[in-house]
């Protein structure tokens, strides 16, 4: 297992951009994570603030980083296309570089907080490329407010992204950014991921991750896991969950619709 810190130019953004990989030893034939940050951080996060090093060489997967600042890794109105070069560019290349797999079966992705809805998000419009999802403390992030009079954009990004002001009432069914309208979009007689979420009771987004948790377990085709357990937005949760997730993944009787809580 190799660890490597990349920075290419991508001709997508138009920027050079950094993309830490976790490289398994047989990388052709192992399970690839595509793994996001949050708003505030970078591709560094993870692997500064988690084992996943180890969980990878445990599980014997490759781990894909990437920087996607505060783009909610989607192709941002307001700035670069993250969507494009997460799901055409960044494949291709770490194909034809690092011979990282291009097969639906073993791809996943996954990711925390704004990450975490870009897990679901990206996983959800593209189900021909992962098999499996995992969000982490997270949601539909356009419920997480509810777009009412007085919420706030901390970081700005909402309207970087979407192109709108966070109260704007059009953002809730956006066909591109409401998760529930893409979750409606799905084709019930397509293969589809498995879906894993985790939240702790102490989260601030808890009534999120629980409304989209209730629309994701109510889909009829959906194969879904959810867990909820002690822990707040911060890394002990992360830490704890994405072994969580991986566990999950390689424990193919878990795939029926679950709640589990402790």
């Amino acid at each position: 297992m190799s660890y490597l810190q990349l920075s290419l130019y991508s001709e997508t953004l138009r920027l050079e951009t950094n993309v830490q990989v976790i490289l398994a030893a047989d990388p052709a034939a192992s399970p690839c994570l595509l793994l996001l940050h949050g708003a505030s951080d970078n591709d560094t996060i993870w692997a500064r603030w988690t084992s996943i090093e180890r969980y990878a060489n445990r599980y014997g997967i490759s781990v894909v980083m990437p920087g996607a600042h505060l783009s909610a890794f989607a192709d941002m109105r307001r700035g670069p296309a993250y969507e494009t070069f997460l799901m055409r560019e960044l494949p291709e290349f770490l194909h034809r570089h690092l011979g990282l797999p291009t097969a639906r079966e073993l791809n996943l992705i996954a990711g925390l907080s704004m990450g975490g809805y870009g897990a679901l998000r990206l996983g959800l419009r593209h189900p021909e490329r992962f098999s499996a999802i995992g969000c982490f403390s997270s949601g539909n992030l356009l419920v997480a407010t509810g777009f009412i009079p007085g919420t706030s954009d901390p970081y700005g990004w909402i309207s970087l992204v979407m192109g709108e002001d966070i109260n704007n009432p059009a953002l809730a069914g956006n066909p591109d950014f409401d998760l529930f309208e893409i979750l409606a979009a799905l084709h019930a007689d397509a293969p589809l991921p498995r879906v894993y979420m985790a939240c702790g009771r102490d989260d601030f987004l808890l009534n999120c991750s629980r409304m989209t948790a209730e629309r994701l377990a109510a889909h009829p085709a959906l194969p879904f896991y959810y867990e909820e357990s002690h822990g707040a937005h911060d890394w002990n949760f992360w830490d704890r969950y994405v072994k969580h997730f991986l566990d999950w993944y390689t424990d193919t009787e878990k795939t029926l619709t679950e709640t589990t809580t402790d």
